[in-house]
Parts: C-alpha cells; sequence; structure tokens
C-alpha cells in the first residue's frame, strides 16, 4: 500500500468543518490503497475544541505533531484577552468600532504573518516532516489549507524530496473572504500573491471543494489539473432523525453567524409569520457563535423567545441537534466572490434528511447543488416574501412539504468522495 503524508492544521480535538474533511479521508482512504500518515500540530490555536472527535481518529493511524510559533498568544495579551480564550471564526471581520490594540493587533497579524498567523509552524513542519518522509518512505505529500502555510511546508519537502504533491484549498487563498474587510499593505498583498502562485505552480494537482474554485485555480498562471472533491457526509456521524409532530417549527443553524451571515430576510419572514410570543410558531435554532449585530435584529423585532442560542456543541451533539430539526438554515457569506462557496454543512444537511433553506446566490454553487440533489431551495439575501411562503408550507403540513424534497446525495458519502482523491494520488504518482 502507498503512503500518503497529509500535512493539516486543523486536526482534532479542535473542532470544525476543515477537521472533519481531513479526518474522514484519513479513515476511508487505506480502503482504496493509500496509508495516510498525519502532520499536525501539538498547540493550535482554534476557534472551538470538540474532544469527541478525538475518539474518530483510526486506531492504527500514525499521527505526528510538532509545537509552533503561535503569534495569537501575543495577539491575546495585546487585546487584553485571556490566554484560555477562543478567537471566534472571522474575527477579522469588522464589526462595530475596535480599540486601538485591537486595531493594532489586527494590523499586525494582517500585514507581518503571510500567508496566515499560522506560519510559525512554517520551520518546525519542514523539519519534521522531512524525517517523517524518510522514516515512513512516504510516496506522495497533501496538504490541506487553510492555514496556507500547510502548502509552504509541502512545496518545501516537495522540492527538496522531488515528491508529487496534492494540494487542497478548502477555501482560497488571496481570495478569501474576510480580506474583503480587512486593510493590508500593498506589500503584503503582494508577497501573499507570490506565495500562492508559487505554489500552485509547484503543486502537482489541486483539489477543491466547488466548481467555482476549480475554475477560479485553472486561471492562475501554470496552475496543474484540479480536481473537485466536495465536502460529504458521513451516516455513521448522524443519529435517525424524527419528523415534527407537534410544537414550533424548528429551523436549525450549524456555525458561526456572522455580520455578513446574518438571515435579515429569514427574519423578516419570522415576524411576518409569527404568532405571539405566547405561542411560538416558528424557532431558529443556532449552534455555534452568534453576533453582536444579530442579537440586537432579533431583540429589535421582538424575537427572543423564537431564537435558542445552544452555544457550541461538540459534533456528535450537534448531529443530534440537526436532526431532531424540521429545517437546516444555509447562510452564504454576502461577500465577493460568493458564488464559489459551497460550505461542508450542506452535505451533513443533505444527509440529515431535512430541507434546506437557503440564503444567498441563486445562481451559485451552493444554490446549483440544492437543485440538482432535490434538497432544498435557495433564497436571494433580500426575499423575506419567498422565504415566508417556503415557511408557510412547512407550517401548513410538513409531512407532505418534507417528501417533495428527494435528497439525491449518495455521491457525498464521505467513503466516496475519499476514492476520488485516491484516483487522484493514483494519476499524480503515475504521472510523476
Amino acid at each position: 500500500m502507498k503512503k500518503v503524508l497529509m500535512i493539516v492544521y486543523a486536526w482534532p480535538p479542535a473542532g470544525g468543518p476543515g477537521v472533519q474533511r481531513c479526518l474522514k479521508f484519513a479513515k476511508y482512504l487505506p480502503q482504496f490503497g493509500w496509508e495516510p500518515v498525519v502532520l499536525t500540530v501539538e498547540n493550535p490555536e482554534t476557534s472551538a475544541e470538540d474532544p469527541s472527535l478525538l475518539a474518530k481518529i483510526p486506531s492504527e493511524l500514525k499521527v505526528y505533531k510538532t509545537v509552533m510559533l503561535e503569534p495569537f498568544t501575543a495577539y491575546k495579551k495585546l487585546t487584553g484577552k485571556k490566554a484560555n480564550e477562543k478567537l471566534a471564526t472571522g474575527h477579522l471581520k469588522s464589526e462595530g468600532k475596535k480599540g486601538f490594540r485591537e486595531r493594532v493587533a489586527s494590523w499586525i497579524r494582517l500585514n507581518l504573518f503571510v500567508p496566515d498567523a499560522k506560519i510559525g509552524w512554517w520551520p518546525y513542519g519542514c523539519s519534521k516532516a522531512k524525517s517523517i518522509i524518510e522514516e515512513e518512505t512516504i510516496d506522495l505529500i497533501f496538504s490541506s489549507g487553510p492555514p496556507h502555510t500547510t502548502h509552504l511546508i509541502a512545496r518545501r519537502l516537495a522540492i527538496s524530496k522531488g515528491l508529487p504533491w496534492v494540494a487542497d484549498f478548502r477555501d482560497p487563498w488571496v481570495e478569501i473572504d474576510y480580506y474583503h474587510f480587512a486593510k493590508r499593505s500593498a506589500f503584503s498583498t503582494w508577497l501573499d500573491r507570490k506565495m500562492e502562485a508559487a505554489c500552485i505552480r509547484s503543486a502537482s494537482a489541486t483539489t477543491t471543494v466547488s466548481e467555482g474554485l476549480v475554475a477560479l485555480l485553472s486561471t492562475k498562471p501554470n496552475a496543474p489539473d484540479s480536481y473537485l472533491l466536495p465536502n460529504g457526509y458521513d451516516a455513521s456521524d448522524l443519529p435517525t432523525g424524527t419528523e415534527q409532530v407537534e410544537g414550533p417549527l424548528k429551523i436549525y443553524y450549524g456555525g458561526s453567524l456572522s455580520p455578513d451571515r446574518i438571515p435579515h430576510a429569514l427574519i423578516e419572514a419570522m415576524v411576518s409569520l409569527q404568532a405571539p410570543a405566547s405561542d411560538v410558531s416558528i424557532e431558529l435554532n443556532l449552534a455555534g457563535s452568534s453576533c453582536e449585530a444579530l442579537d440586537t435584529l432579533i431583540d429589535q423585532y421582538g424575537l427572543r423567545t423564537a431564537f435558542k442560542h445552544l452555544g457550541y456543541l461538540p459534533h456528535d451533539q450537534a448531529t443530534a441537534a440537526l436532526v431532531k430539526a424540521d429545517i437546516s438554515l444555509l447562510a452564504i457569506n454576502r461577500v465577493p466572490g460568493n458564488e464559489r462557496i459551497v460550505t461542508g454543512k450542506i452535505f451533513e444537511y443533505m444527509g440529515a434528511g431535512n430541507p434546506i433553506l437557503g440564503i444567498g446566490p441563486i445562481h451559485g454553487d451552493a444554490a446549483k447543488l440544492l437543485e440538482d440533489t432535490g434538497s432544498g431551495k435557495m433564497f436571494d439575501y433580500e426575499d423575506s416574501e419567498g422565504i415566508a411562503n417556503f415557511l408557510k408550507l412547512a407550517l401548513k403540513d410538513f409531512h407532505v412539504f418534507k417528501r417533495s424534497f428527494q435528497f439525491d446525495c449518495e455521491r457525498y458519502s464521505r467513503k466516496y468522495v475519499a476514492s476520488q482523491l485516491a484516483d487522484v494520488f493514483d494519476i499524480t504518482t503515475t504521472q510523476d
């Protein structure tokens, strides 16, 4: 069996969708002729932890860890945050006024740590990866970003060891959404583009999560072949759900509702449909992080009794809450280039079998996915009337409403996607 060195930052006990992608690759790749060996970090800075995911790591999997210089430790000191305080996903996005120290810290992060704040892993990762390649007789390197520092480590080793390398882009590099909110110097932007160009030029192949990102990568100079490997769902992670029988219609959202994801149209639709507070007909359950702007909006419209903030949940608890809900909410970031965004949660939503109410670009990749699989419907950011009509049908007869969706999504199982990645590995090693 051939061996692949997987260089990943997001790894249990860290939580989040980026962890799930590589964890499931590691689980299923051996079934298709590839033995993974993982290189990650001992002291990662993550937005959330999920120790329950440690039990999902295959017992036979070799996982190597290194230390790294973590600039977010200094960031917390500079901004007055506690050492053990988690930084919310998308904390670089602007929301309200920031204090002087926080503005300075953000500027340092964006302009001195290129390509990202994980660059302190580069020397340790390169050194450890070199010894792993020699000790394990590695046949191919795979790196997954963001953080895109993983690709810099992989490039160094691919060149020095003469190994094929597949670079996985879960999000864009220089076009990543939070840069639309950030103030970067011309030099840091130029340097970032140079790093991206060097990595794409050196990679044997790239993989990514949406058709739009495949097209974006293909426009890069000297780009190798790019393959669509969507995120997916693992049926073994999803408990059996039950159809809504009584009580309020439960809408579930898992993840961060940052300022650019606030579902304004849904909130307006809920206001138009909502019964008096003593008899709530629609309930929005958020398993993740909120933001000040959303909380203000909910209070402004008098929806506090209809809003259930569950906080961050471990993956097994989050999937349990998901299948117990009736409708899954998908909120696509309202940023330039969002037609390429296909979030990881959409696949677990499909696997759970609850109709998906999407808010985002109606001609984007996520909208096409919902339509092709018959899993839900995408509404424009301003289409509160369309969303209200969608919810009216669910409220009228939920059983009939749910049966109108097909959920043709077997091709998005984690196992199947891992088989496609193995095919990319096979093609790449044959070419090289």
